[in-house]
């Protein structure tokens, strides 16, 4: 144990450099899990039906303008506070949506803080949900 902490002091650069990549493999890693891509999607849709909750986390002037079909509406102003409405899905799947995807990305810890197990970032957001083509409604 004492040569492993002699190695660490005397290549500190070295070992700092590997804990920031290790770190960064970690959390792509985990990021990447939580992400899927619009044909993904698209599956847990069909497989879930109406007991899947896809909140989409962009301003209501856009979410009227065009949104992911059964789609919700929760600003990330309101983000913490809104999601105590939605408990009955905390066991459950939920999709989360922004434009690009950062949005959604950036916010997903409160998804964990508030209880939501299994939630899944919609990769590209609806973004690349309309480069496939697939459906949206419109002022619901």
């Amino acid at each position: 144990m004492q040569e492993l902490y002699t190695f660490i002091v005397e290549n500190w650069i070295l070992s700092t450099l590997f804990l920031t990549v290790l770190g960064i493999l970690i959390f792509s890693f985990v990021s990447q899990k939580s992400s899927i891509s619009p044909t993904e999607a698209v599956n847990l849709l069909n497989k879930m039906g109406d007991n899947l909750l896809i909140i989409d986390l962009r301003p209501i002037d856009a979410f009227k303008k065009g949104h992911i079909i059964n789609a919700v509406n929760l600003a990330v102003s309101n983000l913490e506070n809104g999601l105590d409405n939605y408990s009955k899905f905390k066991q459950t799947p939920v999709l989360i949506y922004c434009d690009s995807g950062m949005v959604s990305s950036s916010n997903s810890s409160i998804f964990r803080k508030k209880g939501f197990s299994d939630f899944r970032i919609l990769r590209g957001g609806l973004d690349s949900w309309k480069q496939e083509n697939l459906p949206t409604e419109q002022n619901k």
